[in-house]
């Protein structure tokens, strides 16, 4: 999802996509890249799995069957990048008079983005159910009509505007994703990565090291 700059409401954004705008980018909202197959390097048959990091410390070869490893995305940025690339930063910012926490660099000419987790996914892991349940389809709709679309929500709305719409352990996941404060499995070498909002805590100095290189 690409925002231009100009009008932040929801009509504004369709605007936008219609090109009706200035065509310069404000920022943009993505995904969470480590969720991608080969966003890490590894060998999925020997169970291994390399972040840049044990790349430098632990090299190319599988330890488990002597072969060359499955080479990720992300190293395969690192090899590319150029050091001031490093300087790319997890970081508040305004978007008009809102804050948002996106990522950015000063040294890069580039517009900043925000990764996000969709609202249904939120919901159906702070409630335990499906994603398609009608559980989770009857608070989404509740939710968006309520505060007006989805990004409002996930962007922008307080915690306290939240509390009034949608369920207190919603609210609590929506904040999570806005702080970065999740769990995160990176795929590799064909396997989905995983992105979980309450679980383990291990994964949270791996997303730290991958805010530098996307």
């Amino acid at each position: 999802m690409t925002v231009f700059e100009g009008d932040f409401s929801y009509k504004g954004l369709q605007n936008a996509l219609k090109g009706s705008l200035e065509d310069k980018i404000l920022y943009t909202v993505e995904f969470f890249p480590e969720e991608g197959k080969y966003h890490f390097t590894g060998h999925r048959k020997c169970q291994v799995r390399y972040s840049s990091a044990d790349m430098q410390r632990k090299g190319r070869v599988c330890p488990v069957c002597g072969r060359v490893l499955t080479v990720g995305v992300v190293q395969r940025v690192t090899d590319l990048a150029e050091k001031y690339e490093r300087k790319i930063e997890l970081t508040d910012w305004l978007l008009g008079d809102q804050k948002v926490k996106g990522i950015k660099s000063e040294v890069i000419k580039r517009p900043p983005y925000v990764m996000m987790v969709p609202l249904q996914e939120i919901i159906s892991e702070a409630l335990s159910v499906g994603v398609q349940s009608k559980t989770v389809q009857s608070e989404y709709e509740k939710i968006v009509h309520a505060m007006g679309t989805e990004f409002q929500l996930l962007l922008f709305a307080s915690p306290e505007e939240l509390k009034k719409v949608a369920n207190e352990k919603v609210v609590e996941g929506i904040m999570r994703v806005r702080d970065r404060n999740l769990f995160i499995d990176p795929g590799y070498d064909g396997i989905f990565g995983v992105v979980k909002i309450w679980g383990e805590d291990e994964s949270v100095s791996q997303m730290q090291e991958q805010i530098s290189l996307f």
